[in-house]
């Protein structure tokens, strides 16, 4: 049962992923911002999976379908359908706890690439570019930093350019 939730989500995730860059295609046509697309869509990923997790178990178990210790009815085959349903048992368990794992290892990462983005846009430089306000970074960049208050980080070295090779490209 696990390993059919855990490719629905992925499945959700997926197609949650492929709207989010119809959307941001269609916003950036129209020359609006796009960050807020992919906050909906990652937040909506993450939290679709517990949530329908909670609603299926509390609706199984109100329709009677969970019974934790139930007795086992006489004449159940023990053979090999019982060690499969182990088997099955320990898979769904399994499953279940490298999911857990694998969620909270991503969640550290992020919180690590929260603090850092944190500490570079408080050590970088404000400096004035070409008539904008950026924040100069000796590692990071190019790149635009926060989601309410947005600022753009550049490198160092893209100071050191002629103005017309920071300028940016017609293509783009």
């Amino acid at each position: 049962m696990i390993g059919t939730w855990m490719m629905a989500a992925t499945g959700f995730a997926l197609f949650l992923g492929i709207a989010a860059a119809g959307v941001e295609r269609v916003l950036r046509a129209a020359r609006r911002p796009t960050r807020a697309v992919w906050v909906v869509a990652l937040g909506a990923a993450f939290a679709w999976p517990p949530l329908a997790w909670i609603f299926l178990t509390q609706r199984s178990a109100a329709a009677g379908l969970v019974r934790v210790g139930a007795p086992v009815p006489v004449g159940t085959p023990v053979g090999d359908a019982s060690m499969l349903a182990r088997l099955l048992g320990h898979l769904d368990t399994t499953l279940l706890v490298l999911w857990v794992a694998a969620s909270l290892v991503m969640l550290v990462q992020t919180a690590r690439a929260i603090r850092v983005l944190r500490r570079v846009r408080r050590c970088a430089k404000v400096r004035a570019m070409d008539g904008d306000s950026v924040l100069v970074s000796e590692s990071l960049g190019p790149a635009v930093l926060g989601l309410r208050d947005m600022r753009i980080v550049i490198p160092s070295w893209l100071l050191d350019l002629d103005a017309p090779l920071r300028a940016p490209s017609a293509r783009a």
